[in-house]
């Protein structure tokens, strides 16, 4: 869909996962492209260290990236023609917006059906929702991340596919506990490959007053390991030199 416009400035609104991607791949289709964020990029997934590394890669391969910016309109007349935000203006033909997802629940609106805090539909261990007999599992269902406990929706692949084994398997009388939820991404950014898991050190910090980093650059390649209460709460992941692709 995106191919079939006629365009050559690309602007990728976003910090994260989502955003980083399309940006590389409309790169990668001969675009001129500027990625905006309003925060700096990967906040929720990576650590300082790892970001800055990634943000640094983008611009190295021809992407302009600007971060703390905050979008204020999208101006054009028959189609889009610049982006303004509160420091500068961009000129573009075409625009995309990646700056985040919600659950959607649609479905089940008006059935009684109780929702959790998070705006998502609450389930228990095993994935049945407040109506007996009926579950929820993915993007839509609130269950509790792994590491903390709290309520959460976590939008990732691997998570919805358990809950919907879980999900599956208690609706046809096997019983089954979903242990819970939690955050794997993994980038291909040019050729340098990045992995987060869990927590990053700034969230950890939050939850725990004994939090410890373990870090360490391994034949080109770095890790970073956050710890607390005695147990890893994150892991971090960057090749050091680039891959074919």
């Amino acid at each position: 869909f995106i191919r079939s416009f006629n365009a050559q400035k690309a602007i990728v609104i976003g910090a994260g996962a989502t955003a980083i991607e399309a940006a590389v791949a409309l790169k990668k289709r001969g675009y001129s492209v500027s990625l905006l964020a309003r925060s700096r990029l990967l906040r929720k997934l990576f650590d300082d260290e790892v970001a800055f590394r990634i943000q640094e890669k983008l611009i190295q391969n021809g992407i302009e990236v600007f971060t703390g910016e905050k979008v204020l309109q999208i101006c054009g007349k028959e189609q889009v023609e610049t982006v303004l935000t509160n420091k500068r203006s961009l000129d573009c033909d075409i625009v995309l917006i990646a700056t985040g997802m919600y659950p959607n629940t649609a479905l089940v609106r008006d059935t009684g059906i109780e929702m959790g805090q998070t705006g998502a539909i609450k389930v228990d261990d095993r994935m049945q929702t407040s109506v007996e007999g009926i579950y929820a599992a993915g993007d839509c269902a609130e269950t509790e991340d792994i590491f903390t406990g709290e309520r959460v929706v976590s939008m990732f692949w691997h998570n919805a596919k358990q809950q919907g084994r879980v999900a599956g398997l208690n609706a046809v009388g096997v019983k089954k506990r979903y242990q819970g939820s939690f955050s794997i991404a993994v980038l291909n950014v040019f050729g340098t490959h990045a992995i987060s898991i869990g927590h990053t050190e700034a969230y950890a910090k939050q939850k725990w007053t004994d939090c410890e980093v373990i870090e360490k650059k391994l034949n080109k390649t770095y890790y970073r390991i956050i710890t607390a209460e005695g147990l890893c709460k994150g892991i971090q992941y960057l090749s050091l030199i680039h891959i074919s692709e």
